[in-house]
């Protein structure tokens, strides 16, 4: 390793490589011949396994089974990976039986992982069975570190404190489209979020994690301004108190899109326990069960609860732990009945799920409401004339009934009008599961330069909207050269994808028609 040069390839081959505390230069991509499951690196406890410092994003580590690491000293981090003022890619290894233990008093932190400083991409690994004394199980973000943790099965690890899977401490961080389960701690069994300013929690799973003596089983919260939840789902996780989500008094949790089920808890909030800031939007809380009298939600006065489903929960749904602050504002939400939620002074007649006091409740919705939540990911948001726009539009559908809706889309033109790029489209999305649309538009030869905005709908008429979503993109002049462009600022990759039914040209010098106009396809 020594002897390599920024941009050199290590290729392994398979077997169990008895190693530990292996410095992976910058710029070095090390890699497997086979697979993880056959190319093992093994410290047998005499030390972490692999570190990385000062290192760029050119760096990766691919394709390893990194086991049995354990640092020696009692202010340890990273059993299996330190990453030090480091930016690595991360991708494609099972990162297990690694610990941070020690019986010497210190911080011990980040079992598999541990991220200080710098921008790691941490990328479709599994990472399970490690253990943490202080925090973070399977991986650990420090102060000042910001990664990108991304399709990784983050199962069965553990810490004596904080984040059994994942814990975000004076850090930041995006956590998507990861499976994080069968994890523990005493803070926030799945994942814990401490005296950080802003983490995206993205389209995760958690399931069947625990705090078994305090809070959090899903997620706990503490000292943190701003976290955002959407799209995800938690799912039979189990705690004391907040038996999804915990978060205390000092910290802003926004969630959006997200399902709260089958949680449990001894005492209160079967699904969330919120004693700060609280913002629950078009989610779903439903058969959460509580020891005491709340299986729902639990939080303080002036919180928000809006375009919610909450039904079959233990006890109360809604609790309002401090009404000295003022009511909870949780209007426009389906009770699980059309009469509303039952309260013996405020709706005696409710046949709904039971609130507490002080809860501003009406009006709700006589109906459930649909639920299905749209994103859009484009694969390039500079694009030359004559290249094709390209993304994936996916349906969210986070109830327990399939839902069939249609799906149109506009854009606007650069200093121009609104008009039509795809005519209604129909879809099914799938009870608790998503639909993907793929979509293409050729960018005409004589399309003005400049940036456009394109608007997706959806709902079932373009009168009847459930969610919409939106995205920039620039159309810029350039070379083709093989299959790149250059611009006078950037290249990209070109990317094809096959059209559905439906898909319009941009035709730049017509005016929106009236009845797109009348129907709602606008900003």
């Amino acid at each position: 390793m020594e002897q390599m040069m920024y941009g050199d390839t290590i290729l392994v081959a398979p077997g169990v490589y008895h190693e530990h505390d292996i410095a992976v230069r910058n710029g070095v991509y090390l890699t497997s011949e086979a697979g993880p499951e056959v190319t093992c690196i093994r410290a047998h406890g005499f030390g972490r396994v692999l570190y990385c410092e000062g290192s760029d994003s050119i760096t990766v580590i691919e394709g390893f089974m990194i086991r049995g690491g354990s640092p020696a000293s009692p202010d340890s981090f990273g059993g299996g990976i330190l990453c030090i003022d480091a930016s690595p890619t991360i991708r494609n290894n099972i990162i297990m039986k690694n610990t941070v233990f020690h019986a010497a008093p210190g911080t011990m932190s980040g079992g598999g992982i541990a991220c200080l400083g710098g921008s790691p991409s941490i990328i479709a690994n599994q990472i399970r069975w490690n253990g943490a004394f202080e925090s973070g199980g399977g991986i650990y973000v420090g102060v000042g570190a910001a990664p990108l943790i991304v399709e990784n099965a983050v199962r069965g690890n553990h810490s004596t404190c904080r984040g059994g899977g994942i814990a975000v401490e004076e850090g930041s961080a995006i956590i998507r489209d990861n499976v994080i389960s069968n994890n523990a701690a005493v803070l926030g069994g799945g994942a814990s979020i401490v005296r950080s300013t802003s983490v995206l929690i993205e389209r995760n799973g958690f399931a069947e994690n625990v705090s078994p003596v305090d809070r959090g089983g899903g997620m706990g919260i503490t000292d943190t301004s701003s976290v955002t939840l959407i799209l995800n789902k938690f799912v039979a996780n189990s705690a004391r108190n907040g038996g999804g989500l915990y978060s205390d008094a000092t910290s802003t949790v926004i969630v959006n899109g997200t399902v709260f089920t089958d949680n449990r808890v001894g005492q209160r909030g079967g699904a969330i326990f919120s004693q700060g800031n609280l913002n629950l939007d078009a989610s779903r809380i439903s058969h959460n069960a509580s020891g005491s009298s709340i299986g729902g939600v639990v939080c303080a006065g002036g919180n928000h609860i809006h375009n919610c489903v909450l039904y079959e929960n233990d006890g109360d749904a809604v609790y309002n732990w401090l009404p000295v602050l003022d009511d909870v504002d949780a209007t426009g939400n389906w009770w699980g009945d059309s009469t509303g939620p039952y309260h013996q002074l405020s709706n005696p007649r409710g046949q709904g799920e039971s609130v507490g006091s002080h809860i501003d409740f009406d009006p709700w919705e006589l109906e459930a409401p649909p639920l299905v939540l749209l994103d859009l990911f484009p694969t390039s948001t500079v694009l030359l004339r004559g290249e094709e726009l390209t993304y994936a539009a996916q349906m969210s559908n986070i109830t327990e009934e399939d839902h069939e809706g249609l799906f149109a889309a506009a854009v606007r033109i650069p200093e121009g009008p609104l008009v039509p790029a795809l005519t209604p489209t129909q879809f099914v999305a799938p009870a608790d599961s998503f639909v993907t649309l793929e979509v293409s538009h050729l960018v005409p030869q004589g399309a003005p330069l400049g940036t456009y905005l394109y608007i997706g709908k959806i709902g079932t008429s373009m009168s009847s909207i459930w969610d919409s979503a939106s995205f920039s993109f620039d159309v810029v002049n350039g070379t083709f050269l093989g299959s790149t462009f250059h611009t006078e600022a950037q290249s990209d990759v070109l990317t094809q994808t096959l059209s559905p039914g439906g898909c319009l040209p941009f035709d730049w010098q017509e005016e929106m028609p009236r009845t797109w106009r009348e129907e709602g396809i606008s900003e």
